[in-house]
């Protein structure tokens, strides 16, 4: 009670806008959830940022209807009650610069043309770079190609493919290969954390982090 913060607390609306920074915080933390992973690429994670946008826009047109059906903790306090103007408003202004910001972090999201790499055999060969279109035709008309995309990994069917299709393939390992989050650096940091703890200082760790890290 002593602190400068606890004015806070009796500030009118302090509930409801809690209860929205809660319910927003959630969203990212299942963004940040769906950004993890061993097979991720620029591709798939370029696809959640742009659907995460959506949703952002989404949710400031349903608040500007008074609907607040994505925020389950603020819909449970305001029940059947209606959201005060005061709050609605900042709630719009920070879902506008929610957008804005995330336009700033990833302004070449759009610029990716991903179906050249994520479906080869139904794209239009007028989406390829001029110099590779006679080879993506080929491509397009290999069966055992098809086949082998039908099961494998994307990164792996794209590697598959360097010999016999080096400008098609090149075009889509620059996208695939890159690291587009420090997930894998931050799963080694954990690992390593866990090994080399105060009492096995001097330890070496490389081959006990490449057994954890492994998946075999």
């Amino acid at each position: 009670m002593k602190s400068g913060l606890v004015e806070y607390f009796e500030f009118d609306n302090f509930e409801i806008t809690t209860a929205y920074l809660v319910d927003i915080v959630a969203h990212f933390n299942k963004l940040n959830l769906q950004l993890q992973g061993k097979n991720a690429n620029v591709i798939t994670h370029s696809d959640k940022l742009k659907a995460f946008i959506e949703k952002l826009k989404l949710y400031k047109t349903r608040i500007n209807n008074g609907n607040l059906i994505m925020f389950q903790n603020l819909n449970n306090i305001i029940g059947v009650n209606m959201l005060p103007e005061v709050i609605k408003t900042e709630i719009v202004c920070h879902l506008d610069n929610l957008i804005t910001e995330f336009g700033n972090y990833f302004p070449d999201m759009n610029l990716l043309s991903s179906e050249v790499i994520i479906s080869p055999f139904s794209c239009d060969v007028k989406n390829v770079k001029e110099e590779a279109q006679e080879e993506f035709i080929e491509l397009k008309n290999d069966t055992t190609a098809k086949d082998h995309f039908k099961v494998a990994p994307l990164n792996n069917f794209w590697l598959k493919m360097r010999n016999s299709y080096p400008l098609c393939s090149s075009i889509a390992l620059k996208a695939l290969i890159p690291f587009s989050t420090s997930y894998l650096c931050e799963a080694g940091f954990s690992a390593m954390l866990s090994l080399k703890t105060k009492k096995r200082n001097r330890l070496n760790i490389d081959a006990d982090i490449r057994c954890a890290l492994s998946k075999t």
